[in-house]
């Protein structure tokens, strides 16, 4: 069931300067799209929080989803909750709320839901930044509104696609960071294509790209991804594919 974005709230600006001043951000792979983003600032849990999620894909294992649904060790403490959408395999509504519930020092915002709420804010907590980008989800049989996610927290920045599947070259009026992000995390099937994934990296011009959304046949070897992949990161050092959930994603610059 889809519940309201909470909107307590102040708006940010449009678009992030990096801040050269502090260390990068540190990601860990839940499962999934399901990330966190942290510093000593506090973390970032994006489409992390999905409870049993579906079949062919990853999930957080019973007893690392029992820590983080409980806001226990590192997944305590002031947290920012950004869902793309409401899909299954990215979003549990009971999930949430027991974070929530445990959690006194969480925010949350997403997944987008129907009108008046199928436009998510932005959002400025003095500690991070987001910029929710309305980008469509991609084909599906069961439409739900979507969102990217650009993020900002201390000297990182961070773009989640969740599961767009749109031509980056109609992504020229989204007013990206001129600079480029720090960290892209994309669903893996952008890198199936030469031909997309160049005209993605010309476009978002980040500095790390995560992939995710990896099936569970596909991780297995389907379709020949372990390959692809070995062959991707041959051609692009600073490309990242976790598998693991409390695999640390590393940012060095």
């Amino acid at each position: 069931m889809w519940r309201p974005v909470v909107l307590a709230l102040t708006v940010a600006t449009p678009v992030f300067a990096q801040s050269a001043s502090e260390p990068p951000a540190r990601l860990t792979y839940l499962a999934n799209e399901g990330v966190m983003l942290s510093s000593d600032r506090g973390r970032v849990l994006i489409d992390a929080l999905f409870g049993d999620g579906l079949p062919d894909y990853a999930v957080v294992p019973r007893p690392t989803r029992d820590s983080l649904e409980r806001a226990a060790g590192e997944y305590g403490g002031l947290a920012l909750i950004l869902s793309t959408h409401a899909h299954r395999d990215h979003y549990d509504s009971a999930a949430v709320a027991r974070y929530l519930a445990s959690n006194p020092d969480a925010v949350v915002i997403g997944p987008p839901g129907p009108p008046p709420h199928d436009t998510v804010p932005p959002a400025d907590l003095g500690w991070v930044r987001v910029r929710p980008i309305p980008v469509p989800h991609g084909p599906t049989h069961r439409p739900v509104r979507h969102t990217w996610y650009l993020v900002e927290l201390g000297g990182t920045t961070a773009l989640h696609l969740g599961d767009t599947s749109s031509d980056p070259s109609s992504w020229s009026d989204l007013a990206l960071p001129a600079g480029g992000v720090d960290i892209a995390l994309l669903p893996y099937w952008y890198a199936l294509d030469d031909a997309a994934f160049q005209r993605l990296l010309e476009v978002i011009r980040a500095r790390t790209i995560v992939l995710l959304h990896v099936s569970l046949g596909a991780a297995r070897g389907d379709g020949g991804w372990p390959a692809r992949l070995r062959e991707l990161q041959a051609r692009y050092p600073r490309v990242r594919a976790p598998r693991q959930t409390g695999e640390a994603v590393d940012l060095a610059q």
